[in-house]
């Protein structure tokens, strides 16, 4: 398995302002994820300023996720079908605390293909 990083597109001089422990606690969340469902492929995380936003994407080339779970993945004790670990609370505190910023998540996936989490926050 490999992890790629790509923060090439982010100025140096570039400063983003939010709530530290939010974000660093989100970030962690979506990257253990990544690397618990993918067994064999590659986790990467890109972080890119869009305009007055700043774009963040993890995604993986895992076991992805069925369309039916999708919709709920951000769900309190929602857990897919495919391993059931954890407490299934995961990416909805992703989301509470993505909102609490200001933001927006979202997910995509494709079964056997991997899955993409994607927050855009607001640059203050």
């Amino acid at each position: 398995m490999s992890f790629d990083t790509n923060f090439k597109t982010v100025p140096k001089s570039f400063v983003f302002k939010t709530d530290r422990v939010k974000l660093v606690q989100v970030i962690t969340n979506l990257l253990a994820n990544a690397f618990k469902f993918t067994e064999k492929g590659s986790v990467n995380f890109s972080c890119i300023k869009k305009q007055k936003k700043i774009e963040i994407v993890v995604a993986d080339t895992g076991i992805g996720i069925e369309a039916r779970d999708l919709e709920r993945v951000f769900d309190r004790f929602f857990q897919t079908n495919q391993l059931k670990t954890g407490t299934g609370l995961g990416l909805a505190i992703c989301k509470s605390l993505v909102l609490a910023m200001g933001g927006q998540i979202s997910a995509a996936s494709k079964p056997g293909s991997g899955s993409v989490f994607t927050i855009s926050l607001p640059i203050n």
